[in-house]
């Protein structure tokens, strides 16, 4: 009996276009002021997020917490203009952004 080898498949057009399609929806989805960014929903969408989009989106109640536990998936390019002009840090907890990933944030 002839064993059967796995062969990587080819995608199909289709297939491509549904990935591309999801891919998009999602980017729309991250950048949505609309939507109810918390962190239980960040963790169940954990693997659709669009970190770029995300962290652009200065609608998210970014914590010290929330940025500490997802600081490798981030975008610390667009995060840092959030940080910049969020209101949402005091001076304690701003301070405590700054001394901890100085060096990601984006200074320019």
């Amino acid at each position: 009996m002839k064993e059967k080898t796995s062969e990587p498949t080819e995608l199909s057009m289709c297939e491509i276009l549904e990935e591309a399609i999801k891919k998009d929806v999602w980017t729309i989805v991250c950048q949505s002021e609309e939507f109810d960014w918390t962190e239980s929903n960040i963790q169940s969408n954990f693997e659709n997020i669009d970190w770029t989009a995300l962290c652009s989106n200065s609608s998210v109640q970014w914590t010290v917490k929330l940025i500490g536990k997802y600081k490798k998936n981030l975008d610390w390019s667009a995060l840092s203009y959030v940080i910049a002009d969020n209101n949402n840090f005091d001076e304690k907890d701003f301070d405590t952004l700054l001394s901890r990933y100085f060096e990601k944030l984006n200074w320019e």
